[in-house]
């Protein structure tokens, strides 16, 4: 029973450290490709798709140092709870945004399988 509190807990706490680990993840796909013309980083049969792909590692690797920022301005200038409370969802705002681009993964996948189910059973009837 001590064993599944403690790997509960440890679950829970991960929530804390996971933005950093998708806006590590986000800062190192975009390193990967700065050297890159814009037009090659797009995937010519889902162009809009692999945009918004990157656009969501572009905000995530933006936005979580800025959350970062002013939760330690606001908790060092205002020391209040309540404002310290409104700030914080900007901290965990990178983990939605990486949710959010991973469901658009997720349907994007499924419309691929889709396509190549419906090419085979147009191979089979002919």
């Amino acid at each position: 029973m001590l064993k599944t509190i403690t790997t509960a807990t440890s679950i829970i706490l991960f929530g804390f450290i996971l933005p950093f680990k998708i806006w590590k993840l986000s800062m190192n796909r975009l390193i990967s490709k700065n050297k890159t013309r814009m037009d090659d980083l797009l995937d010519n049969q889902y162009i809009a798709t692999s945009w918004l792909d990157w656009f969501f590692d572009s905000v995530i690797f933006l936005l979580y140092p800025f959350g970062l920022i002013l939760i330690s301005i606001t908790i060092i200038f205002t020391q209040k709870f309540l404002t310290v409370i409104v700030a914080i969802p900007l901290y965990f705002s990178t983990l939605f945004i990486s949710f959010i681009r991973e469901l658009g993964g997720s349907f994007m996948l499924l419309h691929i399988n889709i396509k190549d189910i419906k090419k085979i059973i147009k191979e089979r009837n002919i």
